[in-house]
């Protein structure tokens, strides 16, 4: 876990960058590109040397960027990181806890108030694990669960309509979540969807 149960802190939102391994692949890159400008031209980095630089540890934590607070998870295989939260747990038992103490919320202390969101594409939806997340999602209504699906139609054999034909909107509602759709590059639109996703209190949000 990168926060742990018992840290003040621990109410911050959460973002898990699910696609393919864009996000692993730009932090290893970067690394890369530092080893080279203050290393003499060496490309490998130690991992237990520099332990993990995308929280922001280790001798070249001034100038890799912090993903932590922005990124809990970046990715493995596709399904599995709709399922996962903060490094190598399982984030569905959090997101259950965490909607089970907002029960303990008062007007004046709010001890859970935060949202967790989701960057996913086809490749994620298409394999079976994260169905199984997004049934017991709706199932609990985990009303602070939000999650971006990033529809182009393309996977790495050519179009979609190769193997994946599904209306993936019709589906999510079957599991009972609230499903909205925007126009990817309509930055406005979709922090209006994203307000619409937030009123929403009672069911998780795919848009």
């Amino acid at each position: 876990m990168t926060t742990e149960l018992w840290n003040p802190q621990k109410d911050i939102e959460g973002f898990p960058q699910f696609t393919g391994e864009d996000a692993r692949v730009q932090v290893q890159r970067e690394l890369l590109k530092y080893q080279d400008e203050k290393h003499g031209g060496q490309w490998f980095i130690p991992w237990t040397k520099y332990r993990h630089p995308e929280l922001g540890d280790g001798e070249i934590a001034g100038w890799i960027p912090k993903y932590r607070v922005n990124s809990n998870r970046t990715s493995l295989a596709c399904g599995l990181n709709v399922l996962t939260r903060y490094d190598t747990s399982l984030p569905l038992p959090g997101l259950i806890a965490d909607d089970s103490l907002s029960a303990l919320n008062t007007e004046t202390v709010r001890l859970i108030n935060h949202y967790t969101y989701v960057l996913c594409g086809d490749g994620d939806l298409m394999e079976g694990v994260s169905a199984e997340a997004a049934s017991l999602a709706g199932h609990h209504g985990l009303g602070k669960l939000i999650v971006f699906y990033d529809s182009n139609s393309i996977t790495i054999e050519g179009s979609t309509d190769l193997a994946f034909t599904e209306d993936v909107l019709k589906r999510f509602a079957a599991y009972g979540w609230q499903t909205l759709s925007g126009d990817a590059y309509d930055l406005e639109g979709i922090m209006k969807l994203v307000k619409e996703a937030q009123n929403e209190e009672n069911r998780p949000a795919i848009i």
